[in-house]
């Protein structure tokens, strides 16, 4: 049976090139994954999609290995892009997976029913082109 779906590190930042991403040495899902996914018809599951709540908690910093101007300048574009759709960064960013091509599956964990309504409800958002475009071309 051929596969159909497989799961990596995913989020809207991007890790500094040669950062230690985890001590586990689990690599970030990359071009060439999603070229591999689209040709194959293969989806693709986004795990730690939010950095541990990184896009919207101040107690939970952007992990080291995402640290830098690109994260500085994509933080704030989907911040900006939130504002104008009146959702939340991490809505966006789910939003912003969900609609990739090839469509990316995030994987998201909630410790309270706020944090669940507020995720669930990434799967109303619509990007236009125009915010997507925005989105995607943000970064340093």
């Amino acid at each position: 049976m051929p596969y159909c779906a497989v799961q990596q590190r995913h989020s809207y930042l991007r890790p500094r090139p040669g950062a230690e991403v985890s001590p586990n040495a689990t690599v970030t899902a990359d071009d060439d994954l999603f070229d591999l996914c689209a040709s194959e018809n293969v989806g693709l599951l986004g795990y730690s999609a939010l950095l541990g709540g990184a896009f919207t908690r101040e107690d939970r910093p952007v992990p080291d290995a995402y640290r830098g101007p690109d994260s500085d300048a994509r933080l704030a574009v989907l911040r900006a892009v939130a504002a104008d759709h009146g959702a939340t960064p991490n809505q966006v960013a789910l939003a912003w997976m969900m609609g990739s091509t090839p469509a990316v599956v995030p994987l998201v964990a909630a410790s309270s029913e706020a944090q669940l309504a507020e995720l669930v409800a990434a799967a109303d958002i619509t990007l236009d082109g125009a915010a997507r475009a925005r989105l995607d071309a943000a970064g340093a």
